[in-house]
């Protein structure tokens, strides 16, 4: 075998292990995106079967569960919520108190 032929033999391998490694580092993503896909629709099942769905408190910018079927949910910072489906409604005009309107994590 030449050394031109070698050296050709070389690079090819070389293009076939970086193209094997891509394709497994595909492999390897794919496989992470669905166990995240699985885990959010678990995590949303099991919100669905306890009655609660997710909402953000923007006080904390933390995620608290509240009661299923709500439009409209209102904190005060101190844990405490108010839900509702007037969307009217304003806590901080009706009880003169410091309200921050929730929004449903999507």
């Amino acid at each position: 075998m030449s050394k031109g032929e070698q050296i050709e033999n070389a690079k090819r391998a070389a293009v076939w292990r970086k193209t094997q490694e891509e394709i497994s580092n595909i492999q390897q993503q794919t496989w992470e995106y669905q166990q995240e896909s699985r885990d959010r629709i678990s995590e949303e099942t099991g919100r669905v079967l306890q009655g609660v769905e997710q909402w953000t408190d923007p006080s904390t910018g933390e995620h608290t569960d509240l009661t299923l079927g709500y439009n409209e949910a209102w904190s005060k910072g101190d844990g405490t919520y108010i839900l509702s489906n007037d969307p009217l409604f304003d806590p901080s005009v009706v009880l003169q108190e410091d309200w921050k309107k929730m929004e449903k994590k999507n």
